[in-house]
């Protein structure tokens, strides 16, 4: 077995109650984003190192 060392790195901070993490592409999109959506009506999009927010 292997070792292999990984390092974590935050992206977001201060995010008020996460409680879905989710993958997914924009309709009529090939790259996926990281959606993070909190339990107030955020839901938050990073894509290419620039941080997105949705407002429900």
């Amino acid at each position: 077995m292997k070792k292999v060392k990984v390092k974590l790195k935050p992206v977001l901070s201060r995010i008020n109650l996460p409680t879905i993490i989710k993958t997914a592409a924009f309709p009529g999109d090939w790259q996926e984003s990281i959606f993070v959506a909190t339990q107030p009506g955020e839901i938050y999009y990073i894509r290419d190192g620039f941080i997105g927010i949705f407002w429900i």
